[in-house]
C-alpha cells in the first residue's frame, strides 16, 4: 500500500520574507549612493527627490533592522541618527546614504511637527537652538513622527513632504491633487 503524504500549505516563511526585505533595502542603498553626479549638483527637484528617497530608505531600515532612527533638519542640511540601546543615546549615522547632508546654496529646509514650526537656527555660542535628540522619529514598528518638511529655493520653488505617522511619505501637491480628484469623482 502506497501512502502519499498530504500536501502542505504552500507559502513563504517569515524568514524568507525578511531575507527579501533585507535584500531590497541593501539594493536601495546601493542605488541611492551610486546615483549620477547630476543628482548631487544642487538641482532643486533632485534634492527634493533625494530627501524623500532617503527618508523612505531609513524607514525601511528601521523595519528590517528593528532599530529606532531619528531625523534632524537644519536650515542648510539634515542628518540621520540611530538609537544606541546599550548607551541609551542617539548616534549620528556617518555612512552613505544616511550621512549628514549639506544642501546646495539657496536651498533651505523648514520643519513643522504637529503644526508647530521648529526654529532651525544657532544661538550666540554656536549651539543648536533645538536640543540634540532628533525631533522626527522613525520607529521599528513602522510608525513615524507626523511632520511637514518644506524644502524651498528662494520664493520661486517650494515642495512640502508630509508624513501622517502611519502611511507613506507624500508630497503635499500630489496629496492635494488626489483629494481634488476624489472630490470630483463623488460629484
Amino acid at each position: 500500500m502506497n501512502m502519499v503524504a498530504p500536501d502542505r500549505a504552500q507559502g513563504f516563511t517569515l524568514v524568507e520574507i525578511l531575507v527579501v526585505l533585507v535584500i531590497i533595502s541593501v539594493m536601495s542603498g546601493v542605488l541611492v549612493t551610486s546615483l549620477p553626479s547630476t543628482f548631487r549638483d544642487g538641482d532643486f527637484d533632485n534634492e527634493a527627490l533625494r530627501l524623500k528617497t532617503v527618508m523612505e530608505l531609513v524607514r525601511e531600515e528601521s523595519l528590517t533592522q528593528a532599530s529606532e532612527y531619528g531625523f534632524t533638519a537644519e536650515k542648510e542640511g539634515y542628518a540621520f541618527y540611530i538609537y544606541n540601546e546599550f548607551q541609551q543615546n542617539w548616534e549620528q549615522i556617518e555612512t552613505k546614504p544616511f550621512a549628514r547632508r549639506s544642501l546646495p546654496e539657496g536651498i533651505v529646509l523648514r520643519t513643522k511637527i504637529e503644526d508647530t514650526e521648529l526654529i532651525l537656527t544657532r544661538d550666540e555660542e554656536g549651539e543648536d537652538a533645538v536640543p540634540d535628540a532628533p525631533r522626527i522619529l522613525l520607529l521599528s514598528s513602522g510608525e513615524m513622527t507626523p511632520f511637514e518638511l518644506t524644502i524651498t529655493r528662494g520664493r520661486e520653488q517650494s515642495r512640502t513632504l508630509i508624513a501622517d505617522g502611519y502611511g507613506d511619505l507624500q508630497w503635499q501637491d500630489q496629496l492635494e491633487a488626489r483629494e481634488n480628484s476624489r472630490f470630483r469623482s463623488r460629484e
